[in-house]
């Protein structure tokens, strides 16, 4: 209980001190047990999505660990909902360095007309290095396509963070995202806790 405590506060006060360096600030407090993930999300302390993600097919091939997720997400201030399927990829270049990649396929639409949504294709490539046992960064790039718009591009993220294990069963994930030929590119802070059960 202290260390879910503490990492509450954590994530508080990180938030609170960069406010004014970023855009907007996103907190996502999330708990998983086996492959089964719950998250909620918030932008400037107000509830923006909840999501719940359930991983499977997690196998070997060749070199590559490799695994699915499914994703619902209900996405609060634009009454969407969202249906994702994601194909993950990961190697060990050496001891420290991964390589990894994911191919995310969505269909979101309106709460009112779900029947009228766009699929977008998303592939993400990404490299992250083990600092120590409990700290590693990462960084990684992702381009999102509209399937059902001729392919028009949404515009990408380019993600920097760290990821630390404040236990076993707790870790915090900080990071800086930034957005590119959206239309309206910013740059944005991200804070997410997890407890694993």
């Amino acid at each position: 209980m202290k260390t879910i405590m503490l990492t509450t506060a954590l994530v508080l006060a990180s938030t609170a001190a960069f406010a004014g360096d970023f855009d907007a600030n996103e907190v996502v407090l999330s708990a998983q047990s086996g492959g089964l993930k719950f998250a909620l999300g918030t932008v400037e302390g107000d509830l923006t999505s909840v999501a719940t993600t359930a991983n499977f097919a997690n196998y070997q091939l060749g070199i590559f660990e490799s695994s699915a997720d499914a994703t619902v997400t209900y996405g609060r201030v634009t009454d969407t909902l969202s249906a994702e399927l994601a194909y993950n990829l990961s190697t060990d270049l050496n001891d420290a360095t991964s390589l990894y990649g994911t191919a995310a396929v969505a269909y979101t639409a309106p709460t009112a007309d779900l029947a009228d949504g766009d699929v977008t294709v998303a592939p993400t490539v990404g490299v992250s290095y083990a600092a120590t046992e409990s700290l590693s960064v990462f960084g990684d790039v992702t381009y999102t396509w509209n399937a059902t718009n001729d392919w028009d591009t949404e515009g990408g993220s380019l993600a920097v963070g760290a990821d630390y294990a404040v236990s076993e069963t707790v870790s915090v994930t900080p990071s800086v995202i930034h957005t590119f030929n959206t239309g309206a590119d910013a740059t944005n802070l991200k804070l997410e806790a997890t407890l694993r059960f």
